[in-house]
């Protein structure tokens, strides 16, 4: 594969490239018709996008850690990794473009903004973490399969849906929804919901359980 670089400007064309280590990209970042961007399956190295990320062609994030950094204006095309997802961003609003699926969501980024776009749909198996950062839903689905810690920042919701579709426990975020979801079979283990809770949308509960149903 051949490897074009102008500037901070990372383009992959032709074949394919596996990473041969961790690496961050504080330019844009484009994977072009017909190549291939491997974070290695046998290391899983993590990916940071410090600028806009295409995909024109193919990523293979295998169980890779993808964060995305910067202070800029962002664009960031979708993602499926069996890794973590997080946001580090001191400045600027970073949008996806197309759906996400990870492990863990973690917004640790003061000063940063994400943007879940528009009519998309993003699946996290596990934790969703904010310490830091806004979040806003705009008009996209967040499904969350792990519990939740808030200590900082802001989560909008937009006209979006946040279903927490797990099968562990679950611990719902006592913050203003949109569309609120449950769904997911629970077997014995509970949700719980940790403080008040807004609803300006819809309520929808197609989860099940064995014995315990919501604290």
């Amino acid at each position: 594969m051949e490897r074009y670089r102008r500037g901070n400007n990372c383009q992959y064309k032709r074949s394919a490239v596996t990473l041969g280590g961790a690496k961050v990209v504080n330019g844009p970042l484009t994977i072009n018709n017909s190549s291939i961007l491997n974070t290695s399956a046998t290391n899983n190295y993590a990916l940071t996008f410090g600028d806009n990320f295409t995909n024109n062609g193919t990523f293979t994030a295998n169980g890779s850690a993808i964060t995305i950094s910067g202070t800029g204006t962002q664009s960031i095309a979708g993602f499926t990794t069996t890794g973590g997802v997080s946001m580090t961003k001191t400045g600027g609003t970073a949008t996806f473009t197309g759906n996400v699926t990870g492990s863990t969501f973690t917004l640790s980024g003061s000063g940063g903004t994400l943007d879940l776009g528009a009519g998309l749909t993003h699946t996290f198996s596990g934790a969703w973490t904010r310490t830091a950062g806004a979040l806003l839903g705009n008009s996209s689905t967040l499904n969350i399969g792990g519990t939740t810690s808030f200590t900082a920042g802001t989560f909008t919701a937009g006209t979006g849906t946040v279903n927490y579709n797990g099968t562990v426990a679950q611990a719902i975020a006592n913050v203003n929804y949109n569309n609120l979801g449950f769904s997911g079979a629970h077997a014995a283990n509970s949700i719980t919901i940790n403080g008040a809770v807004g609803i300006a949308g819809t309520l929808t509960n197609t989860a099940t359980f064995a014995g315990v149903i919501f604290c």
